[in-house]
């Protein structure tokens, strides 16, 4: 694994949370190359970089800080150019990747030109109430459904990413030629929605994107109880505008968009030797048509269009809408949220209802759960072979290593939030 693949882990004024991560590398054995990619500000960059001081004989780190205003593609663009290996992986500092997946999907990987990126099922874990001698203050689930996208056109595997972006595709391994040429294409703009999105879709015009049936890594999740999100990190993604509508409302979001559909459109023409111009423009259509479904899809948009004092119209407007998302649901059968989704569901629980597990885990799970939860999570990955009572046990193939992540994280659970360093109050 060592000599196919580099790790980068972009950071910014979350010491604990990059200590935390790098004790798990060390204790999983996890010894391929790291690449820190730092914009702390000046006051805490040293705390940073002595963190990585701290675990240097034990992993291979390699350390660089850019200004802390600095974009977080930005940040990929300068660590991609320091990776030497054929595949890397992008992972958050909060984030505990598996070494037995990664092993698994570097051989798929390499035994299988077409892919372009790979990954598989992310598990959430928060903190939900005060810590207790008992685990029912700790909750875990699958943090996204997502779907493999293996279609031969490219356009058509452009077709298939989600909007917004949010099912951990870019938390994959990646063939670093083809990383490099798409963040290439995003680096000098905003990290927004859209740009995330098209930097997925340059990905897509090179190969499939794969999603495993395995535990690919375990992430740390913001509840109520536990706000450690730092919002100021990514204010074009997360802060003021963190929404698909208000990042539509940017100011610089039909230039930006204009030029990634010709970029990306000028990529595919190369790859299918198309007319780029013409690619371009299907590409524009494609995105505008993503923008347009999850408007309509979500509701967000009629009801603005009906006069305030027309509630019988709204009324019958809202029938209209409900309908309209069971249309969506049916006609994109094999995208995500689709009925393809729902058919797996169904046969999830009946797989678990036959087993026990279900009724097992509902009346006897250790950490805090429901019957809802469970049916969330069975949608999300077809079974319950991702919940925390089930990864404990001695029967799960990710026994160990599980383990080992759910005991660091137990012990710190939820580093303080951090204040934002940009407001002077």
């Amino acid at each position: 694994m060592n000599k196919l693949l580099t790790i980068i882990i972009p950071t910014k004024n979350r010491q604990p949370f990059l200590d935390r991560a790098l004790l798990y590398y060390a204790e999983a054995g996890i010894t391929t190359r790291i690449i820190i990619a730092d914009s702390s500000n000046n006051t805490l960059r040293n705390d940073t970089k002595n963190i990585c001081i701290k675990y240097g004989d034990k992993l291979d780190i390699s350390y660089f800080h850019v200004l802390d205003n600095t974009e977080l593609f930005a940040k990929y663009d300068t660590a991609a150019d320091m990776v030497s290996t054929p595949y890397l992986l992008t992972v958050g500092d909060d984030d505990f990747p598996l070494k037995s997946s990664l092993e698994s999907i570097l051989l798929k990987l390499e035994k299988d030109s077409s892919i372009a990126a790979a990954f598989g099922n992310r598990v959430a874990i928060t903190k939900i109430k005060e810590k207790t001698s008992e685990k029912k203050w700790i909750k875990t689930y699958p943090n996204y459904s997502g779907i493999s996208i293996e279609n031969s056109d490219p356009l058509d595997r452009i077709r298939r990413l989600p909007i917004p972006n949010w099912q951990q595709y870019q938390n994959s391994i990646i063939r670093t030629h083809i990383f490099k040429k798409a963040i290439k294409t995003v680096s000098k703009f905003n990290f927004t929605q859209y740009s995330e999105l098209f930097f997925s879709a340059m990905v897509l015009v090179h190969g499939t994107w794969v999603k495993y049936d395995s535990l690919f890594a375990v992430c740390h999740q913001e509840s109520k109880f536990c706000k450690f999100k730092d919002r100021f990190l990514f204010p074009n993604y997360i802060g003021a505008h963190g929404s698909v509508l208000s990042g539509i409302s940017q100011k610089e979001w039909s230039d930006t968009v204009s030029l990634l559909c010709d970029a990306v459109g000028e990529e595919v023409a190369v790859v299918c030797s198309k007319d780029s111009v013409d690619m371009s423009d299907r590409i524009r259509k494609i995105y505008f048509s993503k923008v347009f479904y999850f408007v309509e899809y979500n509701s967000c948009l009629s009801n603005n269009l009906i006069d305030s004092n027309s509630s019988a119209i709204i009324a019958i407007n809202n029938i209209f809408r409900k309908l309209g998302k069971l249309y969506w649901t049916f006609i994109l059968h094999d995208k995500s949220g689709g009925i393809g989704e729902y058919i797996k569901f169904l046969f999830g629980v009946s797989k678990e209802f036959l087993k026990g597990r279900l009724i097992k885990i509902i009346f006897s799970s250790t950490t805090d759960t429901g019957i809802i939860n469970l049916f969330k999570s069975i949608k999300r990955v077809g079974s319950l072979d991702y919940e925390t009572d089930i990864l404990l046990s001695t029967s799960s193939e990710y026994n160990k290593e599980y383990r080992i992540i759910f005991d660091i994280w137990k012990k710190n659970p939820c580093p303080q939030q951090l204040k934002n360093p940009y407001n002077s109050k």
